[in-house]
């Protein structure tokens, strides 16, 4: 279901604020999981808006993982720690 486009400055303003939280949460992650995909092959890692990594084995057990602590009710980005990423030609 799509999301109305904001009509308020206050209702851009929000979402601007979401989408740069998000930004520093996901570049974070990419910082702190860097290598990781050795240590930890095919598992998946997610990190909040407290900066709290989690790992897994599945993506569903992460967002098990995450609720349980009540974490999906906040800004969380997730990664997949491929050991062997595919080739990418742009």
């Amino acid at each position: 279901m799509s999301q109305p486009i904001p009509t308020t400055p206050e209702e851009a303003a929000h979402i601007s604020a979401q989408m740069d939280e998000y930004e520093a949460i996901s570049t974070r992650l990419r910082a702190e999981t860097e290598g990781m995909s050795l240590q930890h092959p095919r598992q998946w890692a997610g990190m909040n808006s407290d900066q709290k990594l989690t790992l897994a084995d599945t993506l569903p057990e992460l967002l098990t993982k995450l609720r349980s602590e009540g974490e999906l009710q906040r800004t969380v980005a997730v990664l997949y720690l491929d050991p062997d990423p595919p080739e990418m030609i742009l």
